[in-house]
């Protein structure tokens, strides 16, 4: 009953967003994340705690509050786009998203060992399957499948109308790649913390952070390139911005060729992060794992994505 209750009132809020015209619907998804930026204390107080984490001395605490508030507006603003956005044509989607460096995404595609996006949760990620599709790719990503199986369904439904192929977060190594010898393009949000287990323990901001080593396990089985892609909102839209193949040598050391890849490619997202640092999620408890004394920075063996 719960889950049904929670399913009906959140199909109530977003039947009376989609009343109102995208633009205006933006601006109620800002004013919401501010509204939740004053009254909720404890995730206040975090995101301010791991922006001092990042920062130190570099910036002051009124600076610091004022990344935090944008924060939280940028994320009110992204969960309102994504209500509107499966019903968006295509054409809509090139006029509001501007791409710089596709062609570094089709140069990556014809290496013929499918492709690797490496992305953040920055700006407004849930349209990058979209913005792929309105230019004729189609996209696989990870996902946490969420509590709510009403909600999830939902959210899964809405991700394939996007253009998007779902992937089960846990889903393993094997599937993913039999998509790359394929051909296909997986996706990837390397920004959060992950269990010891899983974890390469590498610098992000200064400090060590759980970092999920599967990414770098798939990209040196399969092959594939891995290519950086970042969204940043911009005041008429998005903007899309594709890198070129991330490049690292490899030793032919299992444990120091997952360390190097993993490095490069959380510093890659820090890059960016520092670049829009009011477009992240800072709520995200991202150095919340620590790794045990005396343990190694990662284990020798494999586990699921």
């Amino acid at each position: 009953m719960k889950h049904k209750l929670e399913y009906a009132i959140v199909c109530l809020l977003i039947g009376l967003l989609r009343i109102l015209p995208l633009r205006l619907g933006v601006w109620v998804g800002s004013l919401l994340g501010r509204i939740h930026y004053f009254i909720d204390a404890r995730h206040r107080r975090l995101t301010i705690e791991h922006l001092q984490l990042a920062y130190g001395q570099a910036k002051t605490l009124s600076e610091l509050k004022q990344i935090a508030r944008n924060s939280y507006r940028s994320q009110g603003m992204s969960m309102a786009e994504s209500i509107y956005l499966p019903r968006l044509t295509l054409s809509k989607i090139q006029k509001w998203v501007k791409i710089d460096g596709l062609s570094h995404y089709v140069e990556a595609q014809k290496r013929g060992k499918g492709v690797i996006i490496l992305t953040a949760h920055l700006g407004n990620w849930e349209i990058i399957p979209k913005a792929f599709w309105a230019h004729s790719f189609r996209i696989h990503g990870t996902v946490r499948p969420l509590d709510n199986p009403y909600l999830n369904r939902m959210a899964k439904r809405w991700r394939e109308q996007n253009g998007m192929g779902v992937l089960n977060k846990g889903a393993d190594t094997h599937r993913i790649l039999k998509l790359l010898r394929e051909g296909e393009a997986v996706g990837f949000l390397l920004d959060q913390n992950t269990y010891e287990e899983d974890s390469v323990f590498v610098d992000f901001f200064g400090h060590e952070a759980g970092t999920h080593k599967g990414v770098a396990v798939l990209a040196l089985r399969s092959g594939a390139p891995v290519v950086p892609v970042f969204m940043k909102r911009e005041a008429s839209g998005h903007r899309m911005m594709i890198e070129r193949p991330l490049e690292w040598v490899r030793t032919g050391s299992n444990r120091n060729d997952i360390v190097t890849a993993t490095t490069l490619f959380t510093k890659t997202i820090e890059s960016h992060v520092k670049r829009n640092p009011e477009q992240w999620l800072w709520i995200h408890r991202r150095w919340k794992t620590k790794r045990s004394k005396g343990a190694p920075i990662t284990q020798d063996r494999d586990s699921n994505i």
